[in-house]
């Protein structure tokens, strides 16, 4: 290089694993020992050798094929000055294998870096980046550390530092790498949210610890972090769309930020070293060293990047065939025009496979030049595989739904089917061959598209580019990637592609000669298949021209382009690497060794290059650069001609043809002759620079002098040839990735690196905290102030709040709940003071229905009357009475007992089962009357009649009549051993009423009475006396009681003594007396008197029941309601002017199409019904392939290439989201001869709106409406997208906006019947006073689930009971917003009625700042415009007709049932809480609507109560706890027997069979449900807005990027409007697309 002043370039071919980097190293490594001879340089020298270790450490992998392969491809040029000495180099690296970040293949690794990373910090450094964990559980890291991964991070320190990386640019490298590895353990789940449930949100980020630490190292916020992870914009025309991502969907958003947040990275660090070591001049000569992937082919999987990889191979391959055999171009055609006699090689050509590849054969590929106006792939015009696969691509990005990788294939293989570089696949499906040079490589197709797009997540460039507090997150993404604006907002990126090329160019050394074909110049090398039509080719072509970014396979060609043109000309040194084996060993495999020796042409090259010459000359250069040496020989005659001269000293120094050849212009030498005669000359420069030194001390050194003078460039190098293609702008191409080539910093040399001694860890921050490395930067907000003042009802409930809720502390609920805006806080509280409420009141209810009648009349479950008793009397229900004791004996008589020979049997033990048994355990009377009976002879003979004895009486003590039996010859055994044995079977107290007791003192004269409450029989006592003393009156043994008490029982029998007994026992003594109730209360007790039947025992009982009857007289005034008598009546004609509004948000196309049509076949005047739909957001539902306003203009078959422009308009919403921007389009819509005018409203929000752009939600939907027909009614001032819907209803379809008398709301999953409608208005004209009806909704898919079946029932009844009952009163409380219809004016008065200015106000409530609030408009907005309805206007009706009929599609799924339900249930809640609150409701007392409501209310609060009481009732039932609940029971029955007979009588007897579903499902309707809503009433996004109470108001603070003016929105009146249309020739009438109409008012 130093003796021609020609530069240099090494290719490194092989396949993957053959040593090409391992050559690049020790090749670098002698040029840079060669070009080194000071400090400076030797410095330099370190700094470039240590670049390629941070190279290899973030850009080698471990493979199977290679322990260290590189997975991007580099183009090194060492730059020299004219002495030879190095002045720095430049690194171009280009197709980095990002994909390999997030999925390594198989038994490989990602980068080594990663496991460096985790194996060389210490445990402080671990903690301090948070990866003090084992690599399994980062999901990126397939395997472990080795040894040799800490030695190798030591190295990478010491060559960052070598290199100038300052230690905290080091520091936040690892904490980026850290982060990248964290990203890869988000989890994902689907949004359990209530709220997003059923309306298709994305999912949500599962552990949200973990997303903390990757947002505190990004340096965003969590909550920007998940909206960026799991919601994806897309481009589509000319509006950004919101897709939801479900958790699959989101773990690959995941895996692309990691992998574009590492490819950002690699450039940034490719970069940085550039700007270190790179001459910022223009060297004198370049060595280049061009070292790319190897070829690949891997037995299992070859996707994308080996398809990349091998076109790579391909041309460079193709490349090097061009220069060694051509013999047309280069230097071959001099040497063959010169008459060298260059060996003839008859080559494998492989120039078929770059044909297929790029649609261009070799001659089309050695003229394609660099052009500064190459910037898109359309410019680069590429044909073949990657032409067709750029089609596809450019229409994958702007949302074809056909533009698939399936179709791709097919089209590849249908056009190239007969192209003979194209394999067929040995892989069954999904996949397609291409014969390359090395072998036939079989590529899957599965993300071709995809991976050749390359798009970067506009949402990731926003959010890490101008949101990110990480000041060096923030500058990573200030280069190297290209970024698209939106068409309307400059400010806002809708595209970004992360470059694959190298970002800096080549030192190119000549200009292009030849310009590049024409773009769509033999764009296909096949025939446009037949089958395809011009028309979808012209959109295919016309897309790809629009395509302004460059794909992944371009750039590549790109690239590669640009460094052979660089290569091309100079002098090029083509190094071939053999791998000897496939399994990395020591050993020599034939087989695979000839594959490639036959490959890369090995044989063909030594037989073309038998004749290699390293130079050439003119004749006259070659005696003027050789004149002493001609001098010499004495070949210095002038008079020969130069060619004799030349080829005399051929001759004489016997030169062969092999050393020498003289051609006809030039004179070619070999290496050996070339380097002989050019050492003669070092050697004479030498003497001459050495004497001319010693003479001239200051001048020049006459080495270089001689150099400049005497070094001879090759004759077709021209000066301009000589110039860096790098300062010319022809490279540049216009992208905005390129980072700007500066001089290198000062701290190339290292002065200042900062590492001090404890290396990394001073870079961590104080205690280790790598979150201080962040800086604290954020975006300027702004905060909108509104002060608002606080009703005296908010101010005592928030009173209310804190009172109950005042033992939890704030910041409790800052630490552990996450709630740090005091409104949140609020909130929480409010949800938890009403959950105590709803505690309390349930308590209350379950404490009248069962607790108050105990605590009012205690002990009442535990008592038996002897009918009770007797009801118990089998063998497994075996009660018995002992005493006054009533014992359960089930169990007890299970098992035998006795002995003796008296055993007692279950047989016998039932026999006795519902009796007393207390004559069969009679204690001994000397024991239990002990003073009065002192014979153990005397017994009492029982009357058996009454009460059976068994037959084994159980006599203890003195009259134990079985001695054998030792237990009970004790006299207390009746103590000791019956009643403790027995105690555990007492299930109460056997009680008698004193209208009993007297029926049988009269009756058959039973001696019975009460004392104290006890009662005590003396029947059988006075039956002894007469048996064995002959009278009652005579004395004997067997008469032991005293006289009064005998007296008492004869005189007062049947009935309460207590007080007689106080009167009467004074006669006797103190002994006497506690001996005489001691021996009634052992022997003679029977019970206790039974209470039930007083007054305050009957209390609770009768207050139940009235309870009861006023419910059971509402369920019948509700069953009349619902039998509603009649055939359907015949369907009316009308001809009202209806808008059928449809609001839709992320429905399938099925459901929208299945709603749309049945609007447009109802049976009414197509011309006077307009479907109104609006589209709320430009958002991609879940399964959709298009968002959903495309959907809608789908199903319409409108023209979307007629894309109006957007018109701003204000939204219900906080802050800057009031101002929103929607397109409105209008055709004729036609379905089954139904030919139906429609307006479209798409709300498609600000250009800068990143998420969900434009939604606000249903209620801001219905105001678009209902402003626009408020201001049509009072010919206000509209907004611009107003003013356009009026124009397009009154001028294009033709009907003047006022003639619009009805607003039918339909969910946009429903479908109307068809004669509906009818019905509907047929009920409003027969009755004036109606504001508003709705009809019967049905279930579309009742049979889909359980989920669907335990809702059948529900509907039909909440519908034939509760909307029917209220229609009776005319206030039906909550008119569904799926199927209703309002009426817009009066009929007589035509005032306003839903468009009034009131019901508009206080519909469109901006500040939804309160948990009232929230669950009314947030959740029931379409309950509370009911409530708003019958608030301005209580003297109109609100009605039910069972005649109008709907299907809606109910949940199907657990998830969005309980989603739905919630929503249902908590805005019930506060709703009916506003109408108990409303002053006029119809009715009186319990004849009111107010107190139906407050039924309601109370229904819905006590629910969880209900459930619980219905499972008391159950165990009171089968555990026989109790008496039997008659009243409840009854209550039930009636309740579910009046349905079933409103079920026979409509003969809906499916219903019957739905009703049992519905009663298996009680637990989840009236316990889970109920108890899951109320603890979630605060369960809601809070956005950006927080508030501030004060005293007397509270300041609603909204945070936004910019503030928002109500004077942004220009508001006009349709008549100037339409003036101002007329007086700049836009007349109305002048509109081709004119569906007008003609009617008579």
């Amino acid at each position: 290089m130093r003796r021609t002043g020609e530069d240099q370039n090494v290719i490194l071919s092989g396949i993957t694993g053959s040593g090409k980097s391992t050559t690049r190293t020790h090749f670098l490594c002698e040029l840079l020992q060669l070009s080194t001879h000071n400090k400076r340089e030797n410095k330099l020298s370190s700094q470039i050798q240590n670049s390629l270790v941070i190279l290899e450490a973030f850009g080698h992998a471990r493979t199977t094929q290679n322990v260290s392969a590189s997975k991007f491809g580099m183009f090194q040029e060492i730059q020299f000055n004219e002495r030879g000495r190095i002045l720095g180099t430049k690194v171009l690296t280009y197709q980095f294998d990002k994909s390999r970040v997030t999925h390594p293949p198989a038994n490989e690794r990602t980068y080594h870096v990663f496991y460096s990373l985790l194996a060389g910090t210490t445990v402080e450094e671990k903690t301090a980046l948070h990866i003090n964990f084992k690599p399994d559980y980062f999901n990126y890291l397939t395997q472990s550390p080795t040894p040799n991964d800490e030695l190798d991070f030591a190295d990478l320190k010491s060559a960052l530092k070598t290199c100038g990386f300052k230690t905290k640019t080091v520091t936040q490298i690892f904490q980026l790498l850290s982060a990248i590895l964290h990203i890869g353990t988000l989890q994902f789940t689907e949004n359990t949210d209530i709220v997003s449930a059923a309306a298709q949100e994305a999912c949500v980020v599962k552990n949200r610890d973990v997303l903390d630490i990757v947002a505190l190292m990004l340096g965003v916020t969590p909550q920007k972090l998940e909206t960026c992870l799991t919601y994806k914009l897309k481009l589509i025309g000319k509006e950004v769309c919101t897709l939801f991502l479900n958790p699959q969907a989101a773990i690959q958003q995941r895996d692309d930020l990691a992998a574009n947040l590492y490819n950002v990275l690699f450039l940034w660090i490719v970069e940085s070293i550039n700007r270190k070591i790179c001459y910022d001049g223009e060297p004198t000569n370049v060595i280049g060293i061009l070292d790319q992937f190897g070829f690949q082919n891997f037995p299992t999987h070859n996707g994308f990047q080996e398809f990349c990889a091998n076109l790579a191979n391909e041309r460079v391959h193709q490349f090097l065939v061009h220069e060694h055999f051509d013999d047309d171009q280069g230097l071959h055609a001099v040497m063959v025009r010169d008459g060298v006699p260059l060996p003839h090689v008859s080559v494998i050509n492989n120039a078929a496979c770059l044909d297929l590849l790029l649609g261009r054969n070799a001659q089309q590929l050695q003229t394609d030049h660099p052009t500064p106006d190459c910037t898109t792939s359309s410019a680069l015009g590429l044909g073949g595989l990657v032409g067709l696969m750029d089609r596809d691509t450019a229409r994958l990005q702007t949302g074809a739904t056909d533009a698939t990788n399936a179709n791709f294939l097919a089209a590849l293989q249908r056009q190239f089917s007969s192209h003979r570089a194209l394999s067929r696949s040995s892989q069954p499906y999904y996949a397609f061959g291409v014969n390359h040079f090395a072998g036939t490589v079989d590529y899957s197709v599965d993300m071709f598209l995809e991976r050749n797009l390359d798009d970067l997540s506009a949402d990731f460039v926003n959010l890490l580019r101008d949101s990110s507090s990480n000041q060096f997150i923030s500058t990573l993404f200030q280069g190297a990637i290209a970024t698209e604006s939106h068409p309307n907002d400059g400010r806002t990126i809708v595209k970004a592609q992360l470059t694959s090329k190298p970002t800096r160019a080549p030192s190119m050394r000549r200009r292009p000669t030849q310009k590049r074909r024409k773009p769509m110049e033999n764009v296909f090398a096949e025939p446009i298949p037949e089958d395809k039509t011009l028309e979808l080719i012209r959109q295919a072509e016309e897309t790809y021209e629009n395509m302004k970014q460059m794909t992944v396979a371009d750039q590549l060609y790109q690239t590669l382009r640009d460094i052979l043109f660089t290569i091309a000309e100079t002098k090029i040194y083509h190094v071939i690497h053999i791998r000897p084996n496939d399994a990395q060993l020591p050993e020599f495999d034939h087989h695979r060794v000839k594959s490639q020796l036959k490959a890369f042409l090995v044989p063909d090259l030594v037989v073309r290059h038998q004749l290699e010459y390293a130079h050439y000359y003119r004749f006259e250069e070659f005696m003027d650069r050789y004149e002493a040496f001609m001098a010499y020989l004495g070949q210095d005659n002038a008079d020969l001609h130069p060619k004799d001269r030349v080829r005399a000293v051929a001759v004489l120094m016997n030169w062969g043809i092999e050393a020498v050849f003289v051609g006809d212009e030039y004179v070619w030498l070999n290496y050996d002759v070339w380097k002989e005669l050019e050492d003669g000359l070092r050697v004479a420069e030498k003497e001459d620079r050495a004497r001319a030194k010693a003479k001239i001390e200051s001048s020049p050194s006459p080495s270089d002098a001689y150099y400049q003078d005497e070094c001879v460039m090759m004759a077709n190098y021209d000066d301009d040839l000589k110039r860096p293609f790098v300062d010319s702008p022809n490279y540049e191409d216009g992208a905005s990735y390129v980072y700007s080539e500066d001089k290198r910093d000062a701290s190339q040399w290292g002065e200042e690196s900062e590492w001090g001694i404890n290396g990394l860890s001073e870079g961590f921050g104080p205690n280790m905290d790598m979150s201080k490395m962040i800086e604290d930067i954020q975006a300027p907000k702004i905060e909108n102030i509104e002060e608002v003042p606080i009703t005296s009802t908010r101010r005592w409930w928030v009173r209310f709040v804190w009172l109950m809720t005042w033992w939890i502390p704030s910041p409790l609920l800052r630490w552990i709940g996450k709630m740090n805006r005091p409104d949140i806080q609020i909130a929480w509280r409010e949800k938890v003071t009403l959950c105590i409420i709803i505690i309390l009141f349930s308590g209350v209810v379950l404490f009248f229905i069962i607790g108050l009648g105990e605590v009012v009349c205690p002990g009442t479950s535990k008592m038996y009357s002897t009918g009770q008793v007797e009801n118990h009397n089998t063998a497994n229900d075996n009660y018995m009475a002992v005493r006054g004791v009533v014992y359960d004996m089930t169990q007890f008589s299970r098992s035998d007992h006795g002995g003796g020979g008296y055993t007692a049997t279950q047989s016998a033990m039932t026999a006795l089962a519902g009796y007393d048994v207390s004559s069969s355990v009679p204690p001994p009377l000397t024991v239990a009357c002990s003073g009065l009976v002192t014979n153990a002879v005397i017994r009492i003979i029982p009357n058996t009649t009454v009460n059976p004895q068994s037959s084994y009486v159980h006599y203890s003590g003195d009259q134990a009549t079985i001695p054998s039996l030792n237990d009970t010859t004790d006299p207390f055994w009746y103590w000791k051993t019956f009643l403790p044995t027995i105690q555990d079977y007492k299930v109460g107290k056997l009680v008698w009423l004193l209208s009993d007791l007297m029926a049988d003192a009269n009756s058959w004269n039973r001696y019975a009475l009460a004392i104290n409450n006890n009662v005590y029989d003396l029947t059988d006592y006075f039956n002894t006396v007469i048996t064995y003393g002959g009278s009652i009156t005579a004395t004997s043994e067997y008469s032991f009681l005293s006289s009064t008490v005998e007296e008492l029982f004869e005189r007062y029998k049947g009935t309460d003594a207590t007080a007689k007994w106080e009167l009467y026992k004074d006669t006797m003594s103190p002994e006497e007396q506690a001996m005489n109730l001691n021996c009634l209360n052992n022997y003679f007790l029977i019970g206790q008197v039974d209470p039930r039947k007083e007054a305050r025992c009957t209390f609770s009982n009768y207050l139940l029941l009235s309870f009861a009857c006023l419910m059971c007289f509402v369920m019948l005034i509700k069953f009349l309601a619902a039998l509603q008598f009649g055939s359907t009546p015949t369907p009316e004609d009308h001809d009202k002017f209806v808008i059928c509004q449809v609001p839709c948000y992320t429905e399938d196309e099925e459901s929208l199409r299945r709603t749309i049509d049945s609007l447009t076949v109802m049976k009414y005047d197509d011309k006077r019904k307009l479907l109104f739909i609006i589209a709320d957001g430009m958002v991609m539902g879940s399964g959709n392939d298009r968002p959903t306003p495309r959907i809608v203009l789908d199903i319409l078959g409108y023209d979307t290439k007629q894309d109006p422009e957007p018109h701003m308009f204000k939204s219900v919403g906080e802050g800057a989201k009031q101002l929103n921007y929607g397109k409105v389009y209008s055709g004729l819509y036609e379905c089954e001869g139904h030919v139906v005018p429609y307006i479209v409203v798409a709300k498609v929000g600000k250009a800068s709106e990143r998420a969900k752009p434009g939604n606000r939600g249903k209620r801001d939907s219905q105001m678009i409406c209902m402003n626009f027909l408020n201001r049509v009614h009072f010919d206000g001032e509209m907004s611009p997208m107003e003013l356009e819907i009026y124009h397009q209803i009154k001028n294009v379809i033709g009907v003047h906006p006022s003639f619009y008398e009805f607003i039918l709301m339909v969910d946009s999953d429903t479908e109307v019947l068809p004669h509906s409608l009818s019905y509907l208005i047929s009920s409003m004209l027969h009755d004036g006073r109606i504001m508003g009806i709705c009809g019967e909704t049905q279930l579309a898919n009742e049979n889909q689930s359980w989920t669907t079946m335990i809702q059948v029932y529900e509907y039909y009844i909440s519908h034939y009971l509760a909307k029917a009952f209220e229609s009776l009163f005319g206030s039906v409380t909550c008119l569904p917003g799926c199927f209703c219809m309002y009426r817009v004016r009066t009929p007589v008065k035509n005032e306003p009625l839903i468009i009034s200015p009131k019901v508009v106000q206080d519909y469109a409530e901006n500040h939804v700042d309160t948990l009232h609030k929230k669950n009314l408009l947030s959740l029931g907005e379409d309950r509370y415009l009911t409530t708003l309805m019958m608030k301005h206007f209580p003297q109109y009706k609100m009605k039910f007709t069972p005649h109008a009929t709907c299907k809606t599609v109910a949940p199907d799924k657990w998830r969005v049932l309980l989603s739905q339900r919630r929503r249902w249930i908590n805005s019930t809640i506060h709703n009916l809480f506003e109408v108990v609150m409303l002053p006029d409701l119809c009715g009186f007392c319990c004849f009111s609507m107010r107190f139906v409501v407050l039924l309601d209310l109370i229904g819905t609060l006590s629910l969880p109560v209900s459930f619980v009481y219905l499972v008391y009732l159950i165990y009171v039932i089968a555990a026989r706890a109790g008496p039997f609940p008659t009243l409840a029971i009854g209550m039930l029955a009636g309740l579910y027997a009046l349905q079933i007979i409103i079920f026979v009588l409509r003969r809906q007897w499916q219903h019957i069979g739905w009703m049992l579903f519905y009663l298996f499902s009680l637990p989840v309707y009236t316990f889970f449900l109920p108890i899951y809503s109320f603890w979630h009433f605060d369960d809601f996004s809070w956005g950006n807005t927080r508030v501030v109470v004060g005293d007397n108001q509270r300041k609603i603070i909204a945070t936004d990027e910019e503030k928002f003016d109500e004077k942004m929105i220009p508001m006009k009146k349709w008549s100037d409007y339409e003036q101002e249309l007329w007086e700049l020739n836009s007349a109305v009438y002048s509109y081709p697309q004119s569906y007008t109409y003609s009617y008579k008012g």
